[in-house]
């Protein structure tokens, strides 16, 4: 909703409401590289058990604690999976 004319040259002139300049052009250089972090993470660390979610990034930690997942031999039925 827009305020009438004289209200708002008033409003202006007391300093409550600034004038605001048109932004004509804007930058764009920082989208792509935001873009490309994303995809680079996209993948997720190999064995992180919240890869499959959407709206997790893994991120350092997951890398580092989750690795490539749990081994065999600390599953319950390891001697099940080797036969």
């Amino acid at each position: 909703m827009t305020l009438p004319p004289a209200l708002l040259a008033r409003l202006q002139k007391r300093g409550i409401i600034k004038h605001e300049e048109e932004v004509i052009a804007e930058n764009y250089d920082k989208e792509p590289e935001k873009k490309q972090n994303l995809e680079e993470n996209a993948a997720g660390a190999p064995g992180c058990p919240n890869k499959s979610n959407p709206y997790h990034v893994c991120v350092e930690y997951c890398f580092d604690h989750w690795g490539d997942g749990t081994p065999e031999y600390r599953y319950a039925n390891a001697k099940k999976l080797r036969e």
